[in-house]
């Protein structure tokens, strides 16, 4: 490109700015940028406090009290009003604390009720577990304890969760063991893990009121808590 110079002989005049107009056209060039840039950010300011009010009620502090044991286990202390459940997880924590209790929990009086519902509520692996560790010759819980001892049973806590589709519970559960020939008290705590669905199953009237949504156990292991 030829570069062109500006000299007498062809500078135009008539067509040439004058200083006031060509400081007039720059001001204007000038405040055109300004509102352009400021229209701009007005309208990204209005975008973000419209994203912030339509997020702000999806941030919710809960505040909770909590009680942790010598052993290190957290479980939330609430009133029934302060806590809210879902019907699902209200369900699964009714059904496993019922069952839990009634198989730790022994009284000679109705020793046959607990053992009846308690194999309603398995599987057979679960049930015939459950029948050798109550019946067995010398070593049965029965022939141990028979109306000589009796179990209470309370539910510290409940923990659901699911594992690869299959609904999975961890229970702290206490047991406090008493002689009736001597009143002496033995405590324990027992940390339970068990497996659980609800399945289709056909039952008779007794059983459809005693587990009307097929409520099942698969599995069922206890470890003692380690003591300090």
């Amino acid at each position: 490109m030829k570069t062109k110079y500006v000299t007498d002989d062809n500078f135009d005049k008539s067509n040439a700015l004058d200083f006031e107009t060509s400081r007039s056209y720059l001001i204007n060039k000038s405040n055109k940028r300004a509102w352009l840039v400021a229209i701009i950010s007005l309208f990204v300011t209005v975008l973000l406090v419209i994203a912030i009010v339509v997020m702000l009620p999806l941030k919710r502090v809960d505040v909770v009290a909590v009680k942790v044991d010598k052993n290190g286990f957290v479980e939330v202390v609430t009133n029934l009003q302060e806590q809210v459940m879902k019907t699902d997880e209200a369900i699964d924590k009714h059904f496993i604390a019922r069952y839990v209790k009634t198989r730790e929990q022994y009284y000679y009086n109705t020793l046959n009720q607990d053992y009846e519902r308690t194999q309603m509520l398995s599987s057979k692996l679960v049930s015939d577990s459950y029948i050798k560790f109550m019946t067995a010759d010398k070593t049965g819980r029965y022939e141990t304890l028979k109306n000589k001892f009796e179990i209470e049973a309370e539910i510290l806590s409940i923990v659901l969760n699911d594992s690869n589709g299959t609904k999975t519970s961890t229970i702290r559960v206490q047991t406090k063991e008493k002689d009736l020939t001597t009143s002496n008290t033995k405590e324990n705590i027992k940390v339970i893990t068990l497996t659980y669905d609800y399945l289709p199953m056909k039952q008779n009237s007794k059983s459809r009121l005693e587990n009307p949504l097929g409520f099942v156990i698969n599995s069922y292991r206890i470890d003692e808590e380690i003591k300090e």
